[in-house]
């Protein structure tokens, strides 16, 4: 310690707070500085000491709180580097004000808590130092993931900018060979891999085969997904990519290129991926493949393009035709274009259900009347027994029920129970839809008493139905089945025949 020191100065260096307080107490002048420029605040802000900061800021003196020392640092700088966030957040409080370059600092100190403080508090995360690095590279270089999300978080443009030398946060991070979680963080933070850098070459280009592989989740949450398609630009990724390891590659939900393409009704993309070996039978996380999707999202055109390349003939998820999923989304055009390509209307997925039984579902009156038009078969019962009228009394929609029974076929099985016992009535009371109930017991629709048939095991057939029966349509969104409506209205706080099937599995 130099002769320039004051005894306010020796105390908060040495850290005792009892001393300090005192000297404070007695208007110790804190403004006063030692031979490195440094006041009692820019030590006990580098040291941590916030009681004694404390005490400095509430003195009644006039000081500068943002003085700099012969460095050019200030109290804030100091705590900042020093990771003391406590300290921070008091100088805050006392209105000190957050620098550009603070959180660079923080950053560069890899004080992840001072860091999220002033993110808190606004700071910039497009701060460049004197050699243009960024603050999002020092984060890389540090290799601190929990930094790299926070500033990715509060800025998430930040990801693709461009730096001085050309790179991306990506490209450079590739080139480097900095650890997989980084780049998959940055992945998942929709960074691009295809932005070429003046090189003209991408983060793909110089990528080993393992980083190609976390590389290629990236494409449908950079342009695919987004819907930011251009044809030319696509094809010259394409030409650049495509072969090795980006045709059939999968994103985090499962879908590849192709999945997203069709999804977004781009026919001569389409059909470039599927000339380079694109799996058009490939599924997603929920058993969807790229035909389903281009249906559902009611792209004609691509649709007929299908069509026309025999793709129709493809096996879809569940044994699902071209027919059954456009019945099923109410997609009209597709359900007619494919009617007059010769589709089969009485196409059976893999419990039994026909296109007409899914437009049933879907409660689409014009399709329903379409396909019947068409001569699809009103009678055809699915593999659990049930036929049209079970699904639209399930349903609830009394115009197509109506429309059903203007139909003389409809008298062969108006009481026709599928497996378990059901009838289209028992559904409609199931539902609790009197309108259905009441119509159905005007064309002759009869109440029949419980048939007590038991399953091998002794349990009654309609309440095993109720436990493994497939899910009703009706109620699709959350899985419910008939077990819904018998523990609804079972009266029995403890139902044996419900603990004994459940464990009997």
């Amino acid at each position: 310690m130099n002769s320039r020191c004051t005894a306010l100065i020796l105390a908060v260096d040495s850290g005792n707070e009892e001393v300090s307080s005192l000297l404070i107490e007695k208007n110790a002048m804190v403004a006063k500085t030692q031979a490195d420029g440094c006041t009692a605040l820019h030590i006990a802000a580098k040291k941590g000491y916030f009681n004694i900061c404390q005490k400095i800021l509430q003195s009644k003196q006039q000081f500068d709180v943002e003085g700099k020392n012969n460095e050019g640092h200030s109290p804030m700088h100091l705590a900042v580097v020093n990771g003391n966030t406590s300290i921070v957040e008091l100088l805050l409080k006392d209105k000190s004000t957050v620098k550009e370059h603070l959180l660079y600092l923080a950053v560069k100190s890899n004080h992840a808590g001072t860091v999220n403080l002033l993110l808190e508090n606004k700071a910039s995360c497009r701060y460049k130092d004197e050699n243009e690095k960024s603050i999002l590279q020092v984060a890389i270089e540090n290799k601190n993931i929990d930094i790299l999300k926070s500033l990715l978080e509060k800025d998430k443009k930040i990801v693709n900018k461009t730096w001085k030398s050309g790179h991306t946060a990506l490209h450079y991070t590739v080139q480097n060979s900095y650890p997989k979680e980084i780049i998959k963080l940055l992945v998942d933070y929709n960074a691009d891999p295809s932005k070429e850098i003046k090189k003209e070459e991408s983060a793909f280009d110089i990528a080993s085969p393992e980083i190609q592989s976390i590389l290629v989740r990236a494409i449908d949450l950079s342009w695919l997904e987004g819907g930011i398609i251009h044809t030319d630009v696509m094809k010259k990724f394409l030409e650049r990519h495509a072969p090795k390891h980006f045709i059939n590659g999968k994103s985090k939900n499962g879908r590849t290129a192709l999945h997203w393409i069709c999804h977004h009704g781009k026919t001569e993309i389409v059909s470039h991926l599927l000339e380079l070996k694109a799996d058009i039978k490939e599924q997603d996380e929920n058993g969807e493949t790229p035909i389903c999707l281009a249906i559902k999202a009611g792209h004609l055109d691509l649709v007929r393009y299908l069509v026309k390349m025999n793709y129709h003939t493809t096996p879809l998820y569940n044994e699902k035709t071209f027919l059954h999923v456009a019945a099923a989304e109410g997609k009209e055009d597709i359900v007619s274009f494919l009617i007059n390509n010769g589709a089969e209307l009485n196409a059976m997925d893999n419990n039994g259900r026909t296109p007409l039984q899914y437009a049933i579902t879907a409660k689409n009156n014009n399709i329903v009347t379409l396909l019947i038009q068409k001569k699809a078969d009103i009678t055809t019962s699915d593999k659990y027994g049930a036929n049209s009228l079970h699904w639209a009394a399930r349903a609830g929609d009394l115009g197509i029920l109506k429309h059903l029974l203007t139909l003389n076929s409809h008298k062969q099985f108006i009481n026709q129970p599928n497996i378990y016992h059901f009838t289209p009535l028992d559904y409609a009371n199931m539902e609790k839809n009197q309108e259905v109930l009441n119509t159905l017991q005007q064309v002759g629709a009869v109440a029949k008493p419980p048939v007590d048939k038991k399953d091998e095991r002794g349990h009654p057939l309609r309440l095993n139905h109720a436990f493994h029966g497939p899910p009703q349509p009706c109620h699709q969104c959350n899985k419910q089945t008939p077990i819904y409506f018998h523990c609804a209205d079972c009266a029995v706080v403890k139902c044996y025949e419900c603990v004994s099937l459940t464990l009997g599995q």
